[in-house]
């Protein structure tokens, strides 16, 4: 089939062979022009999705962080409440006050995030989504509260969900500045 062409090519007129050259030579730079204009685009694309990509991580970035500020306000008003140290050194007498007062909490927040308070011990007292309460004591918020400092966990698996889910754990502190148990 090749060589028909040839010979096709080699019988055309002097005048047909101008046309086709002339058309390969100006297809050529066409082609560059496409190509060149082609590769510039991509690249131009490229560079806008880069900066709309990092525009939309810092929004992501500010809101995460924002969430987890308004949480760990909470948490912290919760941990320093005198109801819920009430409650932490009697369990048994203060419970209906300290249940609603979680249930107010996670109202506020109008999230999917249940609160617990926990002993010294890591069992968790009560729950606002009511939920068998579960042990922490082998988390490190635990062992951080517990040593009297906020924490925000790094992502684990919920013992009572097992959701992937962040912690943020506040110590309670008595009187005395002795921590007698945590707000997570």
């Amino acid at each position: 089939m090749g060589k028909e062409y040839t010979e096709m090519f080699q019988n055309a007129s002097v005048k047909t062979k101008m046309v086709v050259i002339l058309v390969l030579i100006s297809a050529v730079p066409l082609l560059i022009s496409i190509g060149v204009n082609f590769y510039s685009t991509v690249e131009r694309g490229i560079e806008q999705l880069e900066l709309v990509s990092q525009q939309r991580v810092k929004v992501i970035d500010s809101n995460i962080t924002g969430l987890f500020e308004e949480n760990r306000n909470g948490i912290k008003a919760l941990a320093n409440n005198a109801a819920t140290l009430r409650y932490l050194e009697d369990p048994a007498a203060n419970a209906a006050d300290m249940d609603a007062s979680l249930t107010r909490t996670n109202d506020i927040f109008k999230d999917a995030n249940p609160t617990h308070i926990t002993d010294t011990n890591g069992q968790q007292l009560l729950r606002s989504d009511h939920k068998e309460p579960v042990n922490t004591a082998t988390r490190a918020y635990f062992k951080d509260a517990m040593a009297g400092k906020e924490s925000i966990s790094d992502i684990v698996v919920s013992k009572a969900t097992g959701r992937f889910i962040s912690v943020i754990a506040v110590p309670v502190f008595n009187e005395q500045k002795q921590v007698v148990g945590m707000v997570q």
